[in-house]
């Protein structure tokens, strides 16, 4: 599909309110941004009265047909003025688009921060212009890894992971999410050689078995669950931490900040099988201290029934709260305590959490993994790194696409350190065998 030129690939966010069926909102000039969600706005209309239809409430494609649709100046193009605007709105989001026969396609599995693709069916070209946009913001951590790793000076490298879509790819059924003997291998080195852990929403204990590495440290449940070496003496609630033996013989430390919650939860999850018996596809996961209401597999027509039922049970646990991530529903306790609260905990524990002779690497591709985003940040000692293959909304400052550039990264990383012999002594934690 050959977009006009005036249209760049570019969508243009519009007024976040709306409160009625009908909606006056106002464009703004063309430029380069995510797409403003419209979650109460149903059964909108263009602009100019012609109506568009809605056909589902996940994944939409709408059809936007001119005759012709251009700038009528120079001047009018840089203000945003044109002719025969038309406002489509599908899957309760709301665009203004340039061009003829204009196609939009929603990604189901970002209901909240993704924006448009093109039907797979055009010129995918169209596609990376948005892509290509997104990543002057966000560049390659593999195109600048010579950037990134030219201010270590010595600083000791500290690296952590989310797991799903990280580590191992979004499969169809959770418990085959396995990462490849390629990504086990690379981790294995980077663990060998920096303190390495692995921050998931998953049960740790799953996540060790889906790894099955003992020089990587874990933490699940988004955190609530962890396995340290030491305990931390500024972040987290001393009667929460419990010295342990684990399966190895090895003394760790447990961080268990939500025990109080498993009798809930235990709850919830009964709730919750017995209310979603009836639609087909939809499978509940206990992570321990939190867990998942997966819906990949169930009918398009059934999701809106499968989350007023979700509502419906959690009414009643008003000590939770419920998140969406790709296609599934999270459910965790509601504490002050997320990723970014899990990553400063750990690096306390190894004895890093007032350095400032440090530099930290964070990979994810979930919404929650930007609370690890933002903690980085904060310390203004690291890179925060986002997997993804389409735009979003992250503060993270550089991206990569999927795990497989994921595995190039890190694989990149241990050629880095061994060859390098100015970038800083090794890992002081070499040797040493974190355990689940």
């Amino acid at each position: 599909m050959n977009l006009p030129a005036n249209f760049r690939g570019n969508f243009i966010p519009l007024s976040s309110q709306c409160t009625s069926s009908r909606c006056d909102v106002r464009f703004f000039p063309l430029i380069a941004s995510s797409v403003t969600a419209q979650r109460k706005c149903t059964n909108l209309r263009p602009n100019h009265g012609s109506r568009l239809g809605f056909h589902g409430k996940r994944e939409v494609v709408c059809r936007v047909t001119e005759t012709k649709t251009e700038p009528e100046s120079d001047n009018d193009k840089e203000n945003g003025a044109h002719k025969d605007e038309e406002m489509a709105a599908c899957a309760n989001k709301v665009f203004l688009i340039w061009g003829s026969k204009v196609e939009v396609k929603f990604a189901p599995d970002h209901p909240e921060m993704g924006l448009p693709q093109l039907p797979a069916s055009e010129n995918e070209n169209d596609v990376s212009v948005l892509y290509g946009s997104w990543l002057l913001k966000h560049p390659s951590a593999l195109d600048t890894f010579e950037q990134m790793t030219s201010i270590v000076n010595g600083r000791q490298i500290v690296v952590f992971l989310d797991y799903d879509g990280t580590l191992s790819n979004i499969v169809d059924n959770p418990e085959e999410a396995f990462i490849t003997n390629t990504m086990r291998i690379a981790l294995c080195e980077v663990g060998h050689y920096f303190p390495t852990a692995i921050i998931s929403g998953r049960g740790r204990e799953k996540i060790h078995d889906f790894v099955q590495l003992d020089n990587v440290y874990y933490a699940g449940s988004h955190g609530l669950d962890i396995a340290a070496p030491l305990r931390s003496p500024n972040f987290g609630d001393s009667k929460h931490q419990t010295g342990v033996t684990d399966k190895m013989g090895n003394e760790v430390v447990l961080f268990q900040p939500a025990k109080n919650y498993l009798p809930a939860i235990q709850k919830i999850i009964s709730a919750l099988n017995e209310k979603t018996r009836s639609i087909k596809g939809v499978m509940i996961e206990n992570n321990k201290f939190c867990l998942s209401v997966h819906y990949r597999h169930i009918a398009d027509e059934d999701f809106c029934t499968l989350e007023k039922l979700v509502n419906s049970v959690m009414v009643e646990y008003k000590e939770f709260r419920v998140s969406k991530g790709k296609k599934v529903f999270e459910i965790r306790p509601d504490m002050e305590w997320d990723k970014g609260h899990a990553l400063n905990y750990l690096l306390d524990t190894l004895g890093l959490g007032t350095s400032s002779d440090v530099l930290l690497l964070y990979i994810g591709d979930d919404r929650t993994d930007e609370d690890a985003f933002k903690a980085i940040r904060n310390r203004g000692e690291g890179y925060p790194i986002v997997v993804s293959s389409i735009p979003k909304d992250t503060v993270a400052l550089f991206s990569l696409r999927n795990p497989s550039e994921v595995n190039k990264f890190l694989l990149r990383l241990v050629r880095w350190r061994k060859n390098d012999s100015s970038s800083g002594k090794l890992s002081k934690f070499k040797g040493e065998k974190p355990t689940k």
